[in-house]
């Protein structure tokens, strides 16, 4: 919260806009500023990433370390939920995220005309990870499932009444 406090209100710079362009304002204008634009995009977009992936292979490994800590055998159906749903977490947020934020690196440290055609639809690739989260955290519940499989939609089917007057 700071930092966006400092650059959107800081008066730093001023927005300008295209209004013939799909995005008419592509870059908040902090992100002129190379200081503002690199801790930016390695504070909030690449550093995230990372932990991301880290921090979910972690949680893996501490699971797998700790059955053979305890000498318990790894039983995988037991632990293939735990591996599926935080194998899927990482993925849907690095495949949403990755993409662009390796554009921005590219951008920032290399070529800053690099990939101006895949930025656009880029962003908006990246906000689907939002909707795809539901369906994800939902397909981690083990309940859920078994009223989905015992969910019979013929069975519950109400025959209308004839009425002979």
């Amino acid at each position: 919260m700071t930092f966006y406090s400092i650059a959107i209100f800081a008066p730093i710079c001023d927005n300008t806009f295209d209004y013939t362009s799909d995005i008419c304002g592509i870059y908040a204008c902090y992100e002129t500023v190379p200081f503002f634009a690199t801790f930016a995009q390695m504070g909030f977009s690449t550093v995230s990433s990372c932990f991301i992936a880290v921090f979910n292979i972690s949680l893996l490994i501490r699971v797998i370390r700790q059955k053979h800590r305890l000498r318990r055998s790894i039983q995988w159906r037991k632990q293939r939920k735990l591996a599926i749903h935080v194998i899927l977490m990482s993925l849907l947020l690095l495949i949403f995220s990755l993409p662009l934020t390796i554009i921005y690196l590219v951008r920032l440290f290399g070529e800053p005309d690099w990939a101006v055609e895949a930025l656009p639809p880029l962003l908006y690739f990246s906000y689907f990870a939002i909707f795809f989260l539901p369906p994800v955290c939902l397909s981690s519940l083990p309940k859920l499932w078994d009223k989905i499989k015992n969910l019979d939609l013929r069975r519950r089917r109400i025959a209308p009444a004839v009425v002979l007057y």
